[in-house]
Protein backbone atom coordinates (compact mmCIF):
# COMPACT_ATOMS: atom_id res chain seq x y z
CA UNK A 1 0.00 0.00 0.00
CA UNK A 2 1.25 3.47 -0.78
CA UNK A 3 0.64 6.51 1.41
CA UNK A 4 1.23 10.26 1.52
CA UNK A 5 3.53 12.06 3.94
CA UNK A 6 3.17 15.83 4.27
CA UNK A 7 6.39 17.04 5.86
CA UNK A 8 6.01 20.68 6.86
CA UNK A 9 9.58 20.77 8.19
CA UNK A 10 10.93 20.07 4.68
CA UNK A 11 7.92 21.59 2.83
CA UNK A 12 7.31 18.47 0.75
CA UNK A 13 4.49 16.05 0.02
CA UNK A 14 5.87 12.56 -0.50
CA UNK A 15 4.29 9.54 -2.17
CA UNK A 16 5.70 6.53 -0.33
CA UNK A 17 5.38 2.78 -0.70
CA UNK A 18 6.87 0.73 2.10
CA UNK A 19 10.07 2.61 2.93
CA UNK A 20 10.67 3.94 -0.61
CA UNK A 21 9.88 7.47 -1.81
CA UNK A 22 8.16 7.03 -5.18
CA UNK A 23 7.66 10.71 -5.94
CA UNK A 24 7.56 14.08 -4.21
CA UNK A 25 6.12 17.57 -4.64
CA UNK A 26 7.63 20.70 -3.11
CA UNK A 27 5.17 23.10 -1.49
CA UNK A 28 5.17 26.65 -2.86
CA UNK A 29 4.65 29.63 -0.59
CA UNK A 30 1.21 31.13 -1.22
CA UNK A 31 0.79 33.65 1.61
CA UNK A 32 3.79 34.16 3.86
CA UNK A 33 1.90 36.13 6.51
CA UNK A 34 -0.64 33.33 6.99
CA UNK A 35 1.93 30.54 6.48
CA UNK A 36 -0.14 29.16 3.59
CA UNK A 37 1.34 26.90 0.96
CA UNK A 38 0.10 25.55 -2.35
CA UNK A 39 1.04 22.38 -4.13
CA UNK A 40 0.32 20.63 -7.38
CA UNK A 41 -0.37 16.95 -6.73
CA UNK A 42 -0.03 14.76 -9.83
CA UNK A 43 -3.41 13.14 -10.55
CA UNK A 44 -1.70 9.92 -11.64
CA UNK A 45 -0.89 9.32 -7.96
CA UNK A 46 -4.60 8.46 -7.56
CA UNK A 47 -5.27 6.68 -10.87
CA UNK A 48 -3.43 3.43 -10.24
CA UNK A 49 -4.53 0.28 -8.50
CA UNK A 50 -2.19 1.10 -5.61
CA UNK A 51 -3.37 4.64 -4.89
CA UNK A 52 -2.54 6.16 -1.47
CA UNK A 53 -4.58 4.71 1.37
CA UNK A 54 -3.39 6.95 4.20
CA UNK A 55 -1.69 10.25 4.95
CA UNK A 56 0.74 11.31 7.68
CA UNK A 57 1.39 15.00 8.50
CA UNK A 58 4.64 16.06 10.14
CA UNK A 59 4.65 19.59 11.56
CA UNK A 60 7.55 21.59 12.95
CA UNK A 61 7.95 21.32 16.73
CA UNK A 62 6.27 24.10 18.66
CA UNK A 63 8.68 26.31 20.51
CA UNK A 64 7.61 27.47 23.98
CA UNK A 65 6.95 31.20 24.27
CA UNK A 66 9.78 33.21 25.73
CA UNK A 67 9.08 35.30 28.80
Amino acid sequence: MSWLKLDMTKKTLLLIEGDRILDQVVLELHNEAAEEYKLKVPFQWFDGENDPGAMVVITPPKTPPTA
